[in-house]
């Protein structure tokens, strides 16, 4: 008996180590496949999230410029009105603002002439000024200018109306942001309050504190405050939000 077993013994031996080779390669192969499609799956998603993340700072870049540069805007206005005044085409009074304002103002305009000794039509650069900085205020005078080429008329007496609407529009938003300010300074007591309160509670309750930090019903109450507080915020900023 122990003969005749001998052989079969020994295939069984064979099949069974094969059979156990293949699934310590199966599992192995599996594991290096898996590696390598979560690399191949994650690298769209980092390149995805770096470039909502070059988005997300260039429009915060843009928006920090487009500030900086709308106080200019009307004095560059008025400038251009006065150098219309005396004989200068609209490119030559551009040049003789981006010569005397400061940056970003400078660095636009000078950007916008040098559109122009390209061969592109200052009406297209001054369109292309208002895309890189998106304001409704900038918006106005551009359309006003191109409005302004097609119909006729004085550009200097329009540019100066357009400066003195850009003054009117910015003096109503000071004064709504004053008469807004109480209700902000509300706004944001209210919104600290919880959070003074649970500090509060942390320090000179210590029980309390740990409860809240440290039990699940304790970060129950949290993730509703939270959630509260976002919402008081939102409703809050909806009822301050002025259009101009």
């Amino acid at each position: 008996m122990i003969a005749a077993a001998g052989p079969f013994a020994i295939v069984i031996g064979f099949a069974v180590s094969a059979a156990l080779l293949w699934i310590a390669l199966a599992e192995r192969v599996q594991r290096i496949v898996r590696t390598i499609v979560q690399r191949v799956a994650a690298q769209p998603a980092a390149a995805g999230s770096k470039l909502r993340g070059a988005t997300t700072l260039g429009k915060m870049q843009t928006a920090r410029r487009t500030k900086k540069f709308m106080p200019q805007l009307e004095s560059a206005l008025r400038m251009i009105s006065g150098s219309l005044r005396v004989g200068l085409s609209l490119r030559q009074a551009l040049v003789v603002v981006a010569e005397e304002l400061d940056d970003p103002a400078k660095t636009e305009f000078m950007r916008v002439i040098g559109r122009t000794n390209l061969g592109v039509s200052i009406l297209d650069a001054l369109d292309e000024l208002s895309e890189r900085l998106p304001s409704s205020e900038l918006a106005m005078t551009v359309r006003a200018i191109r409005v302004q080429s097609q119909t006729g008329g004085d550009l200097a007496d329009l540019l100066e109306t357009v400066g003195d609407t850009i003054k009117a529009r910015r003096t109503l938003a000071r004064k709504v942001a004053a008469l807004t300010a109480e209700g902000r300074m509300s706004a944001y007591v209210i919104l600290a309050m919880p959070i003074g309160v649970g500090i509060f509670l942390v320090i000179t309750q210590p029980h309390m504190g740990h409860a809240l930090l440290y039990t699940t019903i304790g970060h129950i109450s949290i993730a509703a405050v939270a959630v509260l507080e976002t919402l008081a915020w939102l409703v809050i900023a909806q009822m301050l939000k002025v259009e101009l």
